[in-house]
């Protein structure tokens, strides 16, 4: 069954969900993007263990300087990847709360890292498409 994209599946004692569909729409929407940023020489996105790189702090000291930095970053559909994303995060995608939070901090005005940092957590989504929460109970005691 789906309810606002999510896929719940249902057993006696369990229940568990995931955005596997989503998940895949947003690759296949930002698929443009994957190639030109994110791919080796032979077209093939790579993809990467974790959501950001440790270590890697955004700031605005990365925000664009001048026109030649503003024109590498034009065009990038930045908050409207961002803002899938954190709807991801809100839903069901835990383990890119972190690296998501901060790149929303940039909604308005990004820099070109801030743009490689976004694509660093649609490769790692590609690299863990499927992630499933699951739920279970117990049997109640008769007394």
């Amino acid at each position: 069954d789906w309810f606002i994209s999510l896929s719940i599946q249902v057993s006696k004692w369990k229940v568990s969900f995931d955005q596997a569909h989503y998940s895949l729409q947003l690759l296949e929407k930002f698929n443009d993007q994957l190639l030109k940023y994110c791919s080796n020489s032979k077209g093939e996105i790579i993809t990467r263990d974790n959501p950001g790189l440790p270590g890697t702090v955004l700031h605005k000291g990365q925000l664009p300087s001048n026109a030649e930095e503003e024109a590498q970053v034009a065009g990038f559909p930045y908050a409207e990847l961002v803002g899938a994303l954190l709807y991801l995060c809100n839903s069901s995608r835990f383990d890119l709360i972190v690296a998501v939070g901060n790149l929303a901090k940039f909604m308005s005005k990004f820099g070109y890292a801030h743009m490689i940092a976004a694509m660093r957590c649609l490769q790692y989504l590609k690299s863990i498409l499927v992630y499933q929460l699951h739920m279970s109970g117990c049997q109640m005691a008769k007394i």
